[in-house]
């Protein structure tokens, strides 16, 4: 199954925000059947996950200021196995929804690291 991950900036502040590589402060998910999944870590200690999922066409992100990469994994597991320990943000969402268990990438930019590395491919990027 085919899955464009979205790399993009964000217009907010905070404490973990300010130390993220720019363009890659936050990520998101669409599945190849147009499923797009937003996930927003919120609280001091990131114990509250707003999850978004509505339905987007990958023509239509490719217009938006963000670095898209297309990402095939193999198989799919029916559902989303948790590592024992992580933490709910957009980067540990994505990882679980792609089936990524290494605990040391916890940024998006680490995130974008794996997968270019893993046959990731460039499907669109920002425009400046």
């Amino acid at each position: 199954m085919e899955y464009y991950i979205l790399f993009m900036s964000s217009e907010n502040e905070g404490l973990v925000l300010n130390h993220l590589k720019d363009g890659f402060k936050h990520v998101e998910v669409i599945t190849q059947n147009g499923t797009y999944i937003s996930a927003l870590a919120k609280g001091l200690f990131l114990g509250h996950v707003e999850i978004n999922i509505t339905k987007m066409d990958i023509s239509e992100v490719c217009n938006r200021d963000v670095l898209v990469v297309k990402y095939k994994v193999e198989s799919v597991e029916t559902r989303i196995k948790r590592n024992l320990i992580g933490v709910n943000t957009c980067v540990g969402i994505t990882k679980d929804i792609l089936g990524i268990r290494q605990f040391t990438i916890q940024t998006p930019y680490q995130l974008y690291k794996y997968l270019m590395n893993d046959g990731g491919e460039i499907l669109c990027q920002e425009q400046k």
